[in-house]
């Protein structure tokens, strides 16, 4: 792999991260906002999973079904709450609509958090990728330099192993048969 697509690779996996914390700050603002733990929107998420008659709810059961762990307890426990579930549309899931609505409620968290985490996570990868593209350095080439030359000095250490572990049993085979021709010229010689 090249330099270039290391610095791609880096850039989305930060990009990722930076999506994952943006989603994690929605469902806390969420959670504030209607007064609902996220644990029990997922528990009715499943419930509602458990019960339905959809393609998803049937992949889901055919999936609890080859856990390797009982989940009967579980089940049980949920159908106790699931009236809840039914009912009240407050324990739906957030959904895009939602994530809109808590910007327009909480811009001014939403704004500090995005700059923020932009600032943290996104930003010094991409300045650091145009930096390197407009002013290339050698020491970044040189690094991917000495990579391939460890790599390829593995590569010599390897074969060079497996023709010395070939030697090896050749000069075992041929002690072998020295040791067993040695064996039938004492014998001739004790006979005479």
């Amino acid at each position: 792999r090249g330099y270039g697509y290391r610095m791609c690779e880096k850039l989305t996996a930060f990009i990722i991260l930076y999506l994952i914390y943006r989603r994690q700050m929605y469902l806390v603002l969420f959670a504030v906002d209607t007064k609902v733990l996220p644990v029990a929107r997922d528990l009715c998420t499943q419930w509602r999973l458990h019960t339905g008659t959809s393609l998803l709810s049937q992949i889901f059961t055919l999936a609890e079904q080859s856990l390797v762990v009982s989940i009967d307890h579980a089940l049980e426990e949920m159908e106790q709450v699931s009236g809840k579930c039914d009912g009240e549309e407050k324990f739906h899931p957030m959904s895009v609509d939602d994530e809109q609505e808590l910007w327009s409620k909480y811009w001014t968290s939403c704004i500090t958090f995005e700059l923020m985490f932009i600032c943290i996570l996104v930003l010094p990868q991409i300045s650091f990728v145009v930096v390197h593209t407009l002013f290339p350095d050698d020491s970044a080439e040189r690094l991917l330099d000495a990579d391939e030359e460890q790599e390829q000095e593995i590569v010599t250490l390897q074969r060079k192993q497996a023709e010395t572990e070939d030697k090896v049993k050749q000069q075992a085979e041929t002690l072998e048969k020295l040791t067993e021709e040695l064996k039938q010229l004492q014998q001739s010689a004790g006979v005479r």
